[in-house]
């Protein structure tokens, strides 16, 4: 297997991987609280600590589904 080096993906492609994920929750007042944490500056911390402090039980799946979507940018 050969690795080859990907350049930096811009902050809005990370973004738009949290506002999908907020939207898609089944919790729709977790999705909403977690859609608030990301607007304006500081969205990516926000949104980290809430998960961590608010929504444990949330980040196996947050970070399922961030790993799905970074693998599917690499091939």
């Amino acid at each position: 297997m050969e690795l080859r080096p990907i350049g930096a993906l811009p902050a809005h492609a990370w973004y738009q991987d949290m506002a999908d994920f907020a939207q898609r929750l089944s919790d729709d007042a977790a999705g909403r609280r977690l859609s608030r944490t990301i607007q304006g500056k500081g969205a990516f911390r926000r949104f980290q600590n809430e998960l961590y402090e608010e929504y444990t039980g949330l980040l196996p799946i947050w970070h399922a589904f961030r790993e799905t979507r970074a693998n599917r940018r690499a091939v």
